[in-house]
């Protein structure tokens, strides 16, 4: 897609954000889905739509699924 350097990796996913994202960007493969997710988190900037149309997405998600014992502000998204 991009040419740059690949390596095979084996992560746990969360399966419904995958599937979301192959659906709104017609993807084919959960590859490319996570290929373009990274892409556009670290390399190139989202635009103001694409950042509203993530709003509210975990919003749905009580608080503890975000916060540890000590109080701090944690991701759960990625099994962390």
């Amino acid at each position: 897609m991009y040419g740059w350097c690949m390596s095979r990796t084996n992560v746990d996913i969360d399966d419904e954000a995958c599937e979301r994202v192959m659906r709104m960007y017609q993807l084919e493969t959960k590859r490319d889905a996570i290929n373009l997710a990274l892409r556009k988190l670290a390399v190139e900037p989202m635009t103001k739509e694409e950042i509203l149309g993530m709003q509210g997405y975990w919003a749905d998600r009580p608080e503890e699924d975000f916060t540890s014992p000590d109080g701090l502000i944690r991701d759960t998204r990625a099994g962390r």
